[in-house]
């Protein structure tokens, strides 16, 4: 009897599986948020996330390399890359404010629209006719929803501004991907994602009810990701 699975499978094809799955967790996420937003600041709430987050990676990240939780080479990039998301994300989160979820999530869908450009000028990749035809598809899909011409809101411009931030994210973290170890960064990026973060949640800080206080954990579980 023949062995039917593959002995190797190609890199791209896991890579791209682990990203649809990552992007199917965004919308709840970002519903979330939303929801938290209503009632609390969305300042707040991104700190929140990265502080839930940092709760569950730091323990693990501990018990499985020990001292050695943060990366030791390409700092500079590895907190460029934490800023660009933390700004990403409190850029969303305040989005929600003043724009649809649906509208919001399609502005901020401009993240890859951006990292395939820049891709092309640091990543020296190609620029396909496949990702070329995507690439149109993305932008003419935004502009369907958004509906641009017929004036846009503060809350999808704000939106579309942190889509650029992940997009640049998204080509940073390519940069640096082969530098350091995936546990290290993650929990790089979720502590000192919550330092940078601390001064606005403190300026803005009140207490949850005990029912939002699921809600939170719930998003720190998610981890802060590439994908949101």
């Amino acid at each position: 009897m023949h062995n039917t699975i593959p002995r190797k499978v190609n890199s791209s094809t896991i890579g791209l599986a682990l990203m649809a799955s990552a992007s199917l967790i965004v919308p709840i996420v970002d519903g979330i948020a939303k929801l938290l937003g209503e009632t609390l600041s969305p300042l707040l709430v991104a700190w929140a996330r990265y502080a839930a987050a940092t709760l569950v990676v730091l323990p693990i990240a501990l018990a499985a390399r020990g001292r050695r939780v943060f990366p030791r080479q390409g700092l500079a990039m590895q907190f460029f890359r934490t800023l660009c998301l933390v700004i990403a994300m409190t850029l969303f989160f305040v989005s929600l404010q003043w724009a649809t979820l649906a509208s919001a999530i399609a502005a901020y869908f401009s993240g890859p629209i951006v990292a395939m450009l820049l891709s092309v000028l640091f990543l020296n990749e190609r620029l396909t006719i496949a990702k070329g035809t995507s690439l149109v598809l993305a932008v003419f899909g935004a502009l369907i929803v958004l509906q641009p011409f017929g004036g846009g809101s503060l809350g999808t411009g704000i939106a579309l501004l942190a889509g650029c931030f992940h997009g640049v994210y998204l080509v940073v973290t390519k940069l640096s991907a082969s530098r350091s170890d995936s546990l290290q960064t993650l929990c790089f990026q979720c502590l000192v994602g919550t330092l940078l973060l601390s001064p606005q949640a403190a300026l803005t800080f009140e207490v949850p009810s005990v029912d939002l206080l699921w809600l939170i954990l719930s998003m720190g579980l998610s981890l802060p990701s590439p994908t949101s």
